[in-house]
């Protein structure tokens, strides 16, 4: 019963080696530095002004990698770093990128990109958030949201009318007409939110 045991023993200790391994290689593969010689993306190269040429999806010497590859959003972090560093901001610059971003699937850059330009402003970028939260408009396959959020919905819709977007107290009134009848109809969930629009 002894040696049984030891043998126990020694096949936790190896397949505790093999999963700190496995581990170790998925997160280490995952984030490779580049190669020698290789151009790397800096913040500067990512900020591109508006004399640079339209960027390619899959420029990855221009900082902006394809779709589908880590997508954090770390290169719009970098964009707003910078940003703010220099103290200018664009919003219809923040707002392109964004839409770039967004085009080539990569949906945390793109997301980060639109709340910074909404949030400066930037009606078009308050709209496009309105709609990634709206249950009518929502695309799981084109967000980084689990869920449509009425509430968020309504938020983005109201600052972009207020910055002069022309759709969106059309699109507002819509979602609010959407929230009345299923509160009308006994949702909970649309009482309250009627209760917090007032």
């Amino acid at each position: 019963m002894g040696c049984g045991q030891a043998g126990k023993g020694e096949l936790w200790v190896l397949a505790a080696l093999a999963a700190a391994a496995l581990l170790g290689w998925y997160f280490l593969s995952a984030s490779e530095p580049p190669a020698a010689g290789a151009p790397s993306a800096s913040p500067r190269a990512v900020a591109a002004s508006e004399t640079e040429p339209a960027v390619v999806a899959g420029d990855v010497s221009r900082g902006e990698p394809a779709a589908g590859e880590n997508d954090r959003g770390d290169l719009a972090r970098a964009i707003i770093e910078e940003l703010r560093g220099e103290g200018k901001v664009d919003p219809e610059q923040v707002f392109e990128r964004a839409e770039r971003f967004q085009a080539v699937g990569m949906l945390a850059d793109a997301y980060l990109l639109h709340f910074y330009a909404a949030r400066q402003g930037h009606a078009r970028a308050a709209l496009a958030l309105a709609r990634m939260y709206d249950p009518n408009t929502f695309a799981r396959e084109s967000s980084i949201l689990e869920a449509p959020d009425v509430a968020q919905a309504h938020k983005w819709y109201h600052l972009a009318a207020r910055a002069g977007d022309p759709g969106a107290k059309r699109e507002l009134a819509d979602l609010r007409g959407r929230v009345e009848r299923a509160a009308a109809r006994g949702d909970e969930e649309s009482r309250r939110l009627m209760m917090q629009w007032r």
